[in-house]
C-alpha cells in the first residue's frame, strides 16, 4: 500500500476487475492507452487484473489502483524491463482528471521504484497530442528523450514521446 495526500494506492488483485473497468471505461482514456480496444470490454479490465497478480508475484509489474475515499480514481503501473529500468504508465478516470490525480500517482509510484526497486531510470511515453500528459510529467521531473513508435493491439505503430526521471546520484 502507497498513500499522497489524499489516495491510498493498493496493488491490484482480481477483486478488483469493476474498479478497473470504471476507471477505464472512457473512449478517450481507451484511445490513448495502447493495450486496449474500445469498446472497452469486462474481459479486458479481467486480463488488467490478472496482469497485476502475476507481475506481482514475478516482480516484472506493479500494478496500483488509486482510490480517493474509497473510489476508484485510476491506475499507474510500473513495468519493469531489467535491475535498473522501468516504464511507468498512468491513467484516471474521465471525471477526477484536472485535479492532481494524476500528479499524485506518478509521484507515488516513481518513488517507490527509485527508492524501495532500487531502479536507476524510469520512462514513460505519451500518444503524440497528449499534452496533458505530457506536462503532468514534466512538472514531475521527467525530461523529454526522444520518441518511440508504441505498437497497439491492432498491429499499428503509435507515434509516442518519450520521457526519463532518473535517480540523483
Amino acid at each position: 500500500m502507497l498513500e499522497t495526500p489524499r489516495l491510498q494506492l493498493s496493488i491490484i488483485t482480481t477483486d478488483d476487475v469493476d474498479a478497473v473497468f470504471q476507471t477505464l471505461n472512457d473512449q478517450h482514456t481507451c484511445e490513448i492507452i495502447s493495450f486496449l480496444k474500445w469498446p472497452l470490454t469486462r474481459e479486458q479490465a479481467e486480463w488488467w487484473c490478472a496482469k497485476a497478480v502475476t507481475g506481482e508475484v514475478t516482480g516484472s509489474e506493479y500494478l496500483f489502483i488509486a482510490r480517493l475515499d474509497d473510489k476508484p480514481v485510476g491506475c499507474v503501473g510500473l513495468h519493469i524491463e531489467d535491475d535498473n529500468c522501468a516504464e511507468i504508465g498512468y491513467w484516471v478516470e474521465k471525471d477526477m482528471q484536472g485535479q492532481g490525480i494524476a500528479t499524485e500517482m506518478l509521484v507515488a509510484v516513481a518513488a517507490f521504484g527509485l527508492e524501495q526497486l532500487k531502479l536507476n531510470e524510469i520512462y514513460a511515453t505519451t500518444a503524440k497530442g497528449n499534452p496533458a500528459s505530457d506536462a503532468v510529467l514534466m512538472k514531475n521531473g521527467f525530461v523529454p528523450s526522444g520518441s518511440k513508435d508504441v505498437p497497439l493491439p491492432d498491429g499499428a505503430l503509435r507515434p509516442s514521446s518519450m520521457f526519463v526521471l532518473k535517480r540523483a546520484p
